[in-house]
């Protein structure tokens, strides 16, 4: 995001000082409606990635800029924090800590207000939580890396939880290019940079689930086929079934899970959601990008066997790429192929929001989550074509049904 000054005023002062800014409200913010930048840790300002504005968009750390992603208006008439029309939000009213904020269509909840005039430059939750918001900063670094996710944290009044208002630089602020729509090619405009990577890529797949049905053309509901399929894994004890596959139209897909009886090469007591993109879509190198949200058990660890992976026609010989799947509460990478299947699992909390990612090259798969690196694999990456799969399932032990895995959106980019 951008530059700031920080907010040493009372709510009721602040009114004063950004009252202009409140004239401005309707349209999306800009350099001559007096929206600030919001700076933090390092220098860097909290920003929309890629300026892509949809429900659901995280908030990140990126460098100053004035782009309209990192323009932020403050309206103490409804105390909510504005970027393009959209409000800063707390997922669900989840207040815990460690929730990453999004954005949101603006819709009066106490989710979306906040205060920003304690004295410390810290901005503040209004749901009676006192939560403020946070660069999650575990080393008490100087500095943090660039598509750092903010997050929800008490209040300790660290460097990483303090925001200066920076006035937009009018030279700067220009919106960016309109996006294509996904039907019609390469996404060029919105969102089309995977998180904290550099350089110059080309879309080439993308979903973001906006709709209210699975789009067929890109997705089957099932293990290669629909209605009740699987299981993928001997290790499961659920089959799938089309009809836990949902769009409500929150701007998520939804993959349930039941305590419900199927059967499928047995029966099993359990039944999951899986969709794939086998004989519609497949790739050979590339980036790869889920943003998804993984539901806690009740110990606070990842929840059943959620899975963002993709996988070649014949296994292991094609190869199969696990980008993140739960195994035993942490979210874990792997590469199978017929040398094996090494990996590794993240060691942090992975439950909620987070967004997880490979860069698949000739040679070496690389895997980040929420835009760091958490590992890469070198050894038996293969080079043939590979598909994408979701699933939502479980194995033996204490499943947490029903539970439902979220997926925001599937970007997959090459680079030019």
């Amino acid at each position: 995001m951008k530059n700031c000054i920080p907010f040493p005023y009372p709510v009721h002062f602040l009114y004063i000082i950004l009252c202009p800014v409140l004239l401005g409200l309707a349209a999306p913010a800009s350099a001559d409606n007096n929206a600030v930048m919001l700076q933090g840790i390092g220098g860097m300002c909290l920003d929309i990635p890629g300026a892509d504005f949809h429900a659901g968009a995280h908030v990140q750390l990126w460098p100053c800029n004035s782009t309209i992603a990192q323009q932020w208006i403050y309206n103490p008439q409804d105390n909510t924090i504005q970027v393009n029309g959209w409000c800063l939000d707390i997922p669900g009213g989840n207040n815990a800590k460690g929730t990453q904020v999004q954005i949101w269509k603006c819709n009066g909840g106490t989710n979306q207000q906040w205060m920003m005039g304690d004295g410390n430059a810290m901005v503040q939750t209004m749901d009676g939580s006192n939560m403020v918001l946070d660069a999650p900063n575990p080393h008490h670094f100087a500095a943090l890396p660039q598509g750092t996710l903010i997050q929800l944290w008490p209040t300790h009044a660290g460097t990483n939880q303090k925001w200066e208002q920076v006035a937009v630089s009018s030279t700067e602020a220009i919106p960016p290019a309109s996006p294509s729509s996904p039907s019609d090619g390469p996404v060029t405009g919105i969102g089309a940079t995977p998180v904290g990577q550099n350089g110059e890529w080309t879309m080439i797949f993308n979903d973001e689930f906006d709709g209210t049905t699975l789009d067929v053309a890109k997705w089957t509901p099932g293990w290669g086929k629909s209605g009740i399929t699987g299981p993928v894994n001997d290790g499961e004890t659920a089959c799938y079934d089309s009809n836990l596959v949902t769009l409500p139209g929150d701007g998520s897909l939804h993959l349930a899970l039941q305590a419900r009886q199927s059967t499928c090469k047995g029966t099993h007591p359990y039944t999951g959601a899986l969709v794939d993109t086998n004989s519609h879509f497949q790739y050979t190198y590339g980036y790869i990008e889920f943003r998804a949200y993984l539901p806690a058990a009740s110990n606070g660890k990842v929840a059943n066997w959620p899975a963002t992976w993709t996988d070649g026609q014949s296994w292991p010989t094609n190869g199969e790429n696990d980008t993140m799947e739960g195994l035993g509460g942490q979210a874990c990478y792997h590469f199978h192929s017929p040398q094996g299947g090494p990996g590794d699992c993240a060691g942090d909390d992975f439950t909620g929001w987070h967004i997880f990612a490979s860069d698949w090259e000739p040679g070496s798969v690389t895997y980040y989550y929420d835009g760091k690196r958490v590992g890469q694999i070198t050894q038996g990456i293969t080079s043939a074509p590979q598909y994408i799969i979701l699933d939502y399932t479980t194995s033996s032990g204490n499943p947490t049904a029903p539970a439902e895995m979220l997926v925001d959106y599937v970007r997959v980019w090459q680079k030019k």
